[in-house]
């Protein structure tokens, strides 16, 4: 396996590959309980705007993408309409003393390993890849459905801690949690 940014056009299209086997609305809940799942579906274009900017990191298998983790800068934060409201979130929480909307941090748009290689330690793998590519910033920000209980067990593993509770507009709980990426470098040096 290696970890890279996206190399080209076809690895975008890969990802959203991915993401299409993997969209909550297409699931049936025992699926979505077992392997977790993703919540918002990306246009290529979008995809490509953001990568531009700050590319997108991916796990390659025999050339393939098997899995990715998407970089999303806040500039983004009215391209993605369903994302909108966790950005709103993000300039109204207190960290390290002072608003963390005004702070250096990269979003993580979306996370997802093939099913096909689940169960082989890549996510974390995955998010070690994605603090190296992007470590001029101080914290990595994501947001997590509450009922996705794989994926909120993962990102604990991995070392985000939970900064915020809230329902959206459908009463569905989500957390915005955080991985501070100064303690991580701190830890390491």
């Amino acid at each position: 396996m290696q970890f890279s940014r996206v190399r080209n056009e076809g690895d975008l299209r890969m990802i959203l590959e991915i993401q299409s086997k993997n969209l909550a609305r297409d699931l049936d809940p025992e699926e979505k309980e077992r392997e977790g799942f993703v919540t918002v579906k990306h246009t290529f274009s979008i995809l490509e705007k953001m990568n531009a900017l700050c590319p997108h990191v991916v796990i390659l298998k025999e050339g393939r993408v098997v899995g990715y983790a998407l970089s999303m800068l806040p500039q983004f934060r009215h391209e993605v309409p369903e994302l909108a409201f966790m950005f709103d979130r993000i300039d109204q929480i207190s960290y390290g003393g002072s608003l963390l909307g005004s702070q250096n941090y990269i979003v993580m748009g979306q996370i997802c390993i093939d099913k096909s290689c689940r169960g082989q330690g890549l996510f974390s793998r995955l998010y070690d890849a994605f603090h190296l590519f992007n470590s001029s910033f101080s914290y990595c920000v994501t947001e997590v459905a509450a009922e996705n209980v794989r994926s909120m067990h993962a990102h604990k593993k991995v070392g985000f801690i939970t900064l915020d509770k809230h329902p959206d507009k459908d009463g569905k709980e989500w957390s915005i949690v955080l991985w501070d990426w100064n303690k991580v470098k701190s830890e390491l040096e």
